[in-house]
Order: structure tokens, then sequence, then C-alpha cells
């Protein structure tokens, strides 16, 4: 759990009682949200920029 921390401070937090550092998925919730959200739009952009071809053949 140390390498984590050391990675990804900004998902800890210091517990307001006995000053230890501990996970918050609050934060983690909110970055996950994040990454997803980001994922999403990348993927709506690659679809949108698609060539579209347009055929002349008549039914």
């Amino acid at each position: 759990m140390k390498i984590v921390q050391f990675i990804f401070p900004f998902l800890f937090v210091r517990n307001w009682y006995d000053g230890s550092w501990e996970f918050s998925r609050a934060r983690f919730i909110l970055v996950a949200a994040s990454i997803f959200l980001i994922l999403v739009g990348l993927v709506i952009a690659h679809i949108l920029q698609a060539s579209v071809t347009y055929s002349s053949t008549t039914l």
C-alpha cells in the first residue's frame, strides 16, 4: 500500500483522530469518474472523425 500512496498521494487523506493516512473512497470515485468521462470523450471524438462515404446508386 505504500507504493500506491507514493504514486497516488492525492487519493489519501489524514485521519482526523489519530493522524494516520487512509484511503479516500470519495477521491477515488472522482478520479475514476473523470478518467471514464475522458475515455468516453475520446471514443466519441474517434467516432465523429470517421469519414463518410456516399454512394450515388438509386433504387
